[in-house]
């Protein structure tokens, strides 16, 4: 029995690029603070991004496979535009309500407005910084150019 989907490169090809980007993600963090936890290496934000990251080497292969010029690449760059666009925009920004959020609820709960229990702390960090998503697209196309070139000449 055969298993195709080991011969899509896209697919393999995207694995592999958020396989990289988290091994650099958890590299940065140890860099940054001396330690690492799970759910900060498997959370959103963080450098590079790892959403960014295997979207643009799915796009970049897809652009191999399919022609430059297929409805299918220009269907993956649209794709690829809305979820480095929800990285860095929309979730960033919802992080930043999430802070404002937490020192409102702080200072009630300094004023004895609210019960310990009643506190409950949002996630701020939910997206990614401009930068993060720069680094995802850089290493996704680098990935990308590096998998099609090693399927090329491996065939």
């Amino acid at each position: 029995m055969r298993y195709e989907i080991f011969d899509n490169t896209v697919l393999i090809g995207a694995l592999i690029s958020w396989s990289i980007a988290i091994m650099a993600k958890t590299m940065t963090l140890l860099w940054r603070d001396k330690t690492v936890a799970v759910a900060d290496i498997f959370g959103p934000g963080g450098m590079p991004s790892t959403h960014t990251c295997p979207i643009i080497t799915a796009v970049v292969l897809i652009g191999y496979k399919e022609g430059w010029d297929s409805s299918l690449f220009a269907l993956s760059c649209v794709l690829a535009s809305v979820v480095m666009y929800d990285a860095s925009g929309i979730r960033r920004a919802a992080g930043q309500h999430a802070q404002a959020i937490n020192m409102i609820f702080r200072g009630l709960f300094e004023q004895g407005h609210l019960q310990d229990t009643q506190l409950t702390r949002l996630r701020e960090i939910l997206g990614h910084q401009p930068a993060e998503v720069t680094a995802g697209a850089i290493l996704g196309i680098v990935v990308g150019v590096a998998v099609n070139n090693l399927t090329v000449f491996g065939s």
